[in-house]
C-alpha cells in the first residue's frame, strides 16, 4: 500500500476543496503552523575488549512543522540529518549499525484529522507504544510509515489502533542514513538469525510483512494504570503485552509497584515454540531523590521479541540507560537498580544504574555468561536566556564474565531544542 502517495493525494484534494471555499483560511492554516526542532552535537567514545574501539563526533538537525487545524485537518513533516565530519575509518566500522550514517531523511510526512476526541493520522510518523516505538537514543530517530487512530472518548481511557508497512532505521549499515524499507527491524535477534534455534530455517531479516496493533490504556481506578497491547506481524508472530502499574504519593514520599507480562506467539513456520518475558518493579522516592529495583525473566523455550523498532528495548523494566542488558535469549534473567537525585534549583539530574544479566546456554548461546552493567548519567538543562539548551553526559561499563567481551562507552550529547 502506497501510504505516502495516498496521503499526498488526500492533501491535494482537501487543498483544492478548501481553496474553492475558503482560500484565506487555508493560507492561515499554513501561516499559523508551528515550527519546532533541535540542533545537536554529540561526542561518543566506544570501547570493546579485544576488538576495534573508536570515538565519533556527530552533528544533526531536526526540523518539524505542523499546520494549524483547518476543519480538523493538519499536515505535518519532520526532517532529520546526521553528519560526522571527522569520522575515522575505524569509527565508520564501529558505529555503522547505529550512529554513523551521514545524510538526510524525511522521517515524518503525514495527514491528520481530528474529530472530537479521535485523531487519525496517515503517512510517515513517530509512534510511541510499548510494542511499537521509535527510539530517540541515536542521532537519527526511527520512524514508521502507516496509519494510526487514537480515541479518548471513554473516561480516563486511551484506545489505539495502528497499521505499519514500512520502517526507517537509524543507518543502513553501509555508510548512509537509513531510508524507509519493507523490512522491520525487530529489537532482538530472532530464531533463524544470530540467535538461531535448532530446526528453524526461515531468517527473520528476509521477511517482508505488515504489522497491525490494538492497544488500550485505562486510568479510571485511582492510583492504578492498566495497559494492554497486541501486535501482529505477518508471517512472524503475534505479540501480547499487559502491564499493571500502581503508584501513589504522600507528602514528599512517593511509591509504586508494577508488573508486566509479554507473550511472543510465533508463526509455526518460524518457530514451533513460543516465548515472552515478565518483569516486576518497585520504586520509592523522597523529595528529589528517587530509586527503583526491577527484575525480569525471559521464557525458557526460545528467544522473545520485545516489539517492532528500537523503542521496545526500553519497555522491559531491567533495561539500562542506553542498552537492554544482554539479550532476549531463552531463560535470560536480569535485575536492575537505579538511584537518582534531581537538583531542581540548578536544573541538574544525576543518577547511577546497575544491572546484572544471567544468560544461559542454548538458543544461540554457546556458553552461559553474566554481564554487569554500571552507568553514571547527568542531565543539565539551562534556564533564562539559554533555555532550551541541555547537556547529557554519561559513562557505561559492561563487565562480561567471558574473556575479551567487556565494553565501555562515554557520551556527551549537547542539544538545543526550539
Amino acid at each position: 500500500m502506497k501510504l505516502i502517495q495516498c496521503s499526498l493525494a488526500v492533501i491535494m484534494t482537501v487543498g483544492a476543496l478548501t481553496s474553492l471555499n475558503a482560500a484565506d483560511t487555508l493560507a492561515d492554516a499554513f501561516k499559523n503552523g508551528k515550527v519546532s526542532g533541535a540542533l545537536e552535537a554529540w561526542y561518543w567514545d566506544r570501547g570493546y575488549a579485544g576488538s576495534k574501539s573508536a570515538d565519533l563526533f556527530n552533528t544533526g538537525i531536526k526540523l518539524s512543522y505542523e499546520t494549524a487545524p483547518l476543519y480538523g485537518f493538519t499536515v505535518g513533516a519532520t526532517f532529520q540529518s546526521s553528519h560526522s565530519p571527522f569520522a575515522s575509518e575505524e569509527a565508520k566500522t564501529v558505529y555503522k549499525g547505529d550512529q554513523y550514517g551521514p545524510g538526510e531523511v524525511l522521517s515524518e510526512a503525514y495527514l491528520a484529522y481530528t474529530f472530537g476526541k479521535t485523531t487519525a493520522k496517515v503517512g510517515r510518523q513517530y509512534i510511541a507504544t510499548p510494542l511499537i516505538a521509535s527510539s530517540p537514543s541515536r542521532m537519527i530517530k526511527q520512524s514508521f510509515e502507516g496509519a494510526t487512530l487514537v480515541n479518548k472518548d471513554l473516561p480516563q481511557t486511551m484506545l489505539f489502533a495502528g497499521y505499519i508497512d514500512k520502517y526507517q532505521n537509524r543507518t543502513d549499515t553501509t555508510g548512509s542514513v537509513a531510508d524507509f524499507t519493507d523490512n522491520f527491524w525487530i529489537a532482538s535477534p530472532l530464531p533463524g538469525a544470530t540467535s538461531a534455534v535448532a530446526g528453524n530455517t526461515k531468517a527473520w531479516n528476509t521477511l517482508d510483512g505488515d504489522a497491525y496493533s490494538l492497544m488500550a490504556v485505562n486510568q479510571s481506578i485511582p492510583y492504578l494504570k492498566l495497559t494492554g497491547q497486541w501486535v501482529g506481524i505477518t508471517d512472524l508472530a503475534d505479540i501480547y503485552y499487559g502491564e499493571i502499574a500502581f503508584s501513589g504519593k504522600m507528602n514528599s514520599f512517593s511509591y509504586g509497584l508494577s508488573g508486566q507480562y509479554e507473550v511472543t506467539d510465533f508463526d509455526n513456520a518460524i518457530n514451533a515454540n513460543d516465548s515472552g518475558y515478565y518483569g516486576l518493579k518497585m520504586n520509592l522516592g523522597v523529595g528529589a531523590f528517587n530509586t527503583y529495583v526491577a527484575y525480569s525473566e525471559i521464557g525458557e523455550d526460545t528467544t522473545a521479541i520485545p516489539g517492532v523498532g528500537g523503542g521496545p528495548y526500553g519497555t522491559i523494566y531491567t533495561s539500562q540507560v542506553w542498552y537492554t542488558p544482554g539479550t532476549f535469549n531463552a531463560g535470560t534473567k536480569a535485575y536492575a537498580i537505579d538511584a537518582n537525585y534531581n537538583f531542581k534549583a540548578f536544573g541538574l539530574l544525576a543518577g547511577i544504574r546497575y544491572s546484572n544479566v544471567d544468560i544461559p546456554t542454548g538458543n544461540g548461546t554457546a556458553a552461559a555468561y553474566e554481564i554487569d552493567y554500571t552507568t553514571l548519567y547527568l542531565n543539565y538543562k539551562f534556564a533564562g536566556a539559554m533555555k532550551g539548551l541541555a547537556i547529557d553526559v554519561g559513562y557505561e561499563d559492561g563487565d562480561f564474565s567471558k574473556a575479551n567481551s567487556d565494553t565501555s562507552e562515554f557520551r556527551i550529547n549537547v542539544n538545543y531544542n526550539f
